[in-house]
């Protein structure tokens, strides 16, 4: 069985960010990263997202050091994997640009933490 993953590339502030962030609402950064990606495929709302951000580049490697650090969603058999980096595609982007967006947009959002927090 082959496992498919989608990488976010993060500076090493955001992913700390996003670390902490995932250890608040209970789970791991790249169990997160599948539940935003997960969001992203029933709301729809990449387009617009590539359309009015600005995709920055992650950072270069200087030195033989990275400055970027790694989220990876991993997928088994699950084809959800497969269906965002098609999203991603035809949104004008690539997976790991919008993986990247995702997490950024979250860590402003904060969608999870809200639902979690609601009382219904």
């Amino acid at each position: 069985m082959r496992m498919s993953q989608i990488h976010a590339y993060l500076e090493k502030e955001c992913k700390l960010a996003f670390e902490a962030y995932a250890r608040h609402v209970g789970v791991e950064a790249g169990t997160l990263l599948r539940l935003l990606i997960a969001r992203e495929l029933r709301r729809r709302r990449l387009p617009q997202l590539v359309a009015t951000a600005r995709l920055r580049k992650p950072a270069r490697r200087i030195g033989g050091m990275t400055e970027r650090k790694k989220v990876t969603a991993h997928y088994g058999e699950d084809t959800s994997g497969a269906r965002f980096a098609s999203h991603a595609g035809e949104s004008g982007t690539t997976k790991t640009a919008a993986a990247r967006l995702l997490v950024d947009i979250e860590l402003r959002e904060r969608w999870l933490e809200k639902c979690l927090d609601s009382e219904e």
